[in-house]
């Protein structure tokens, strides 16, 4: 029930799929919820409109250089280069991710976060700012094809092939 899992639950359905999301606590978020510094996109409508240089390349490179050796390539250059399709999926669920940083390790300004409060108003960290966005969008959803179980704790997940029974412990 956090970023990845709100997405992938919204595509499936967004494709005609019944779909079911498990969380284990009380509410959907998970740790995405609690993330703070930004979502990193390269090629992104904002870089453009900012005048911001950067490419899926820089991005590869700039993420192979800071692991140091630990990063995979391969799973490298599919976060580079569908990094702003995932900026532009949050921002179509009205996440708007218009402030751009540039943070360590980074050769360009690519990470995205929301807009700062109003005067006197409450800063809102990304992860909440996503996470509330999804939850809303899901909860919008009919319940025949898209269910949230919550405190859903899962040992095992069973599927059958003979009339394609599933099932979740």
């Amino acid at each position: 029930g956090g970023l990845a899992g709100c997405s992938a639950a919204i595509e499936a359905y967004n494709k005609g799929s019944k779909v079911f999301v498990l969380e284990k606590e009380r509410d959907i978020g998970g740790n995405s919820a609690k993330a703070s510094s930004g979502i990193n996109a390269a090629g992104t409508a904002v870089q453009k409109e900012k005048g911001v240089e950067d490419s899926v390349e820089l991005f590869e490179e700039d993420t192979i250089k800071s692991g140091q050796g630990l990063a995979d390539e391969k799973l490298v250059k599919l976060l580079a280069e569908h990094s702003a399709s995932a900026e532009e999926f949050l921002e179509s669920h009205g996440v708007h991710l218009d402030v751009l940083s540039q943070l360590g390790g980074h050769s360009a300004p690519r990470t995205h976060r929301p807009p700062a409060p109003p005067k006197g108003g409450r800063p809102v960290n990304v992860g909440f700012a996503m996470m509330t966005a999804l939850k809303n969008h899901i909860n919008t959803l009919p319940k025949e094809r898209m269910t949230v179980l919550k405190v859903a704790h899962v040992t095992q997940l069973i599927i059958e092939t003979v009339q394609e029974k599933k099932a979740v412990r």
